[in-house]
């Protein structure tokens, strides 16, 4: 059986090391960034606030990073930006990372979660009147100010293929919440999208929101490479804790064989040993993004990627 400090040294030695050039690059290159943007988010920042002091869940680091990618992609794709649609794909995030948070948290009772879930449902994005529920009203409020936007654009073009995917990823955050780890199972490669989808339909549907009415070819392919890098770097980063907690990660059954029958033990041993194509995948994205996007939005995705990686890195160097 490998041992946690393999896995970490793994994604140092055969991933980060060999791209530190391509981090050094991006962490010296100079992006500018949408101040303007971080200024008139002072309502959200109270809504998180409250969060906070009620539920003691830290929301705050979502609002700069958010905002400076969504300000990025939306100057490519439109040329200018729109403080209103930045703020609804910010809105779209919080939304879905305190359902996240609500869902894993062992605070709450399955009742209480249920009333989570039931949030999770794009009717509610397309109804005519707000959502209203006595139960856990921070939600309610990013809802409903999601809501208003969308029903004012249910005629744009994109929208229902847009709305389809946020379904999906709010079905695969439920899927998610839901199902554990069992000591031993078959693959199913066909419900490897309810895995996936939380990760990638969730951030490329975000960054849609944010060019929403200008939707193109060129915002459709960058969002989903975005997306991508986003889900293998989180999913790498958070595979100790997943299995730990026996919660189902995406490379534990990426390139696993679909007929075979495996214990938890043989499936994280096979995952340790397919490592490389995880690596390669992810190269691709990159790579692909390189090709995608204005030096600007890539290199401060690359910069993500490597602050994505900082515990990582830490655990790497503990040698202890």
């Amino acid at each position: 059986m490998i041992s946690i400090q393999e896995y970490y040294n793994s994604i140092n030695e055969n991933f980060i090391k060999t791209h530190m050039p391509l981090f050094k690059e991006s962490l010296s290159y100079h992006i500018a960034e949408n101040n303007k943007a971080l200024q008139e988010s002072s309502k959200l920042t109270e809504l998180l606030d409250l969060v906070y002091d009620k539920y003691d869940f830290n929301l705050h680091r979502q609002i700069k990073p958010n905002l400076q990618q969504f300000y990025l992609y939306q100057l490519q794709i439109c040329g200018k930006t729109d403080s209103y649609r930045l703020d609804i794909a910010l809105v779209f995030v919080l939304f879905c990372c305190l359902a996240d948070k609500f869902l894993d948290s062992p605070r709450f009772s399955e009742e209480e979660k249920e009333y989570i879930c039931q949030k999770l449902d794009t009717k509610y994005l397309m109804s005519s009147t707000p959502y209203d529920s006595e139960y856990f009203q921070e939600m309610n409020e990013l809802l409903n100010h999601l809501r208003a936007f969308m029903v004012k654009h249910l005629g744009l073009p994109k929208i229902q293929v847009l709305i389809d995917d946020i379904q999906d990823a709010f079905t695969s955050e439920i899927y998610m919440s839901k199902v554990h780890l069992p000591m031993s199972e078959k693959s199913d490669k066909k419900n490897l999208q309810l895995l996936t989808d939380k990760s990638i339909k969730f951030e490329k549907s975000a960054f849609l929101l944010s060019v929403l009415g200008d939707i193109t070819p060129d915002a459709e392919n960058i969002g989903d490479s975005i997306a991508k890098i986003i889900w293998l770097v989180d999913d790498l980063c958070d595979f100790v804790e997943d299995v730990q907690c026996k919660r189902k990660n995406s490379l534990l059954y990426l390139y696993t064989d679909e007929t075979e029958e495996l214990s938890l033990a043989e499936r994280v041993e096979q995952t340790y040993k397919n490592l490389s194509f995880v690596y390669t995948l992810l190269d691709e994205e990159i790579e692909r993004l390189s090709m995608l996007a204005t030096p600007q939005l890539y290199h401060f995705i690359i910069t993500q990627v490597w602050d994505w990686f900082n515990n990582v890195r830490n655990k790497a160097e503990d040698k202890t």
